[in-house]
C-alpha cells in the first residue's frame, strides 16, 4: 500500500469503511451484495462541524435559530424595534448629509458665479480706465487747440467776447 494515497484513519482496517455494494459495478473485485472496501483521499484535516447560529441577512438580521442563547418573544421585539429606529436614523442622517451636501454644492456655485460677475466688472473697469487714459492723451495732444476753442465756445454761445478774467489759463 501507498501510504500518501491513503488517510490517517485507513492505517487500520476499520470496518466503517466497508460498504455492501447495492449493484455491479465495472471496477475489479466488486460484485453486488458483497462487500467492499472504500479508500478516502483526504484533501484537508477532519472537521466535525456544528450549526451555531442562523441569522437573516449578513450581520445584520434577525436571528432566526442560535444553540446557546434562547430570547423571549419580549426580547425579540425589543430587539426588532431597537433595529427599526436604528435604520430610520441612519436614513433620516443620510438625507440630512445629502441635503448638506446639495447646499454645498449650490453655494459653491453660487460663489464661483459672484467671482466671474466681479472678474468681467473689473474688466470692464479695466477698460473703461485704458479709453479714459487714451482719451487723455489725445486731449493733451489737443491741448493747445482746446484754449482758443474754449473762447470759439463762449463766444458761440454766449454771443460776446470773454473777459480776459474768466480764462481757465488765467485761473489755473
Amino acid at each position: 500500500m501507498k501510504s500518501n494515497m491513503l488517510s490517517e484513519s485507513e492505517y487500520e482496517d476499520d470496518p466503517s469503511s466497508h460498504v455492501v455494494l447495492p449493484q455491479t459495478l465495472t471496477s475489479r473485485g466488486n460484485i453486488a451484495g458483497r462487500q467492499s472496501g472504500i479508500r478516502v483521499h483526504e484533501l484537508g484535516p477532519r472537521l466535525t462541524l456544528q450549526l451555531m447560529k442562523v441569522e437573516d441577512g449578513l450581520m445584520n438580521g434577525d436571528v432566526l435559530f442560535h444553540e446557546l442563547i434562547q430570547k423571549t418573544d419580549e426580547e425579540k421585539l425589543f430587539i426588532k424595534k431597537k433595529r427599526e429606529e436604528k435604520s430610520k436614523l441612519k436614513e433620516k442622517r443620510k438625507k440630512a448629509q445629502e441635503e448638506n451636501t446639495k447646499k454645498k454644492l449650490h453655494m459653491k456655485e453660487e460663489q464661483k458665479q459672484k467671482t466671474l460677475k466681479g472678474m468681467k466688472r473689473k474688466n470692464n473697469e479695466l477698460e473703461a480706465d485704458v479709453m479714459m487714459k487714451k482719451a487723455v492723451l489725445e486731449s493733451n495732444q489737443t491741448g493747445a487747440q482746446e484754449d482758443d476753442d474754449d473762447a470759439a465756445w463762449y463766444r458761440q454761445e454766449v454771443g460776446e467776447e470773454p473777459d480776459t478774467g474768466t480764462s481757465l489759463k488765467e485761473t489755473q
